[in-house]
């Protein structure tokens, strides 16, 4: 675990988010922590645990997790130990129709692939003609 706090610069180029991306997740209520510490300045400083969060939040956007259901996700989170189970049902939930998603993605692929392979044919039996 990393033992210095990171800037948003510094936690934007190493998440490839943008600084205002950072700056919507957590006033959206995306970040587990209740909020991000601040410098006396005001300069948002960023832990280990708030780098993991992120990368979780960036993974649930990434598999099509509506924003809705991320910001009751955190707020859960937020709330400890006697949402675990909770927790738990919704990513299986999320797992679920993420299963489904792919199931029809590799349909859609199967089907594009096949119709690729005829027009291979029928390009070869134009060229042979």
């Amino acid at each position: 675990m990393m033992n210095k706090e990171l800037s948003i610069q510094q936690v934007a180029e190493i998440t490839g988010l943008s600084i205002h991306t950072l700056r919507y997740y957590e006033h959206s209520g995306l970040l587990a922590s209740t909020r991000i510490r601040r410098l006396p300045n005001g300069h948002r400083r960023y832990d280990e645990v708030d780098l993991e969060w992120i990368d979780f939040v960036k993974c649930l956007r990434e598999s099509a997790m509506p924003i809705a259901e991320m910001q009751h996700f955190a707020e859960i989170t937020r709330q400890g130990a006697s949402t675990v189970k909770e927790r738990r049902e919704l990513l299986e939930a999320h797992r679920l129709n993420l299963l489904q998603d792919l199931q029809k993605m590799q349909q859609a692929l199967a089907s594009i692939e096949a119709k690729i392979s005829h027009y291979r044919e029928l390009e070869n039996e134009i060229e042979h003609t």
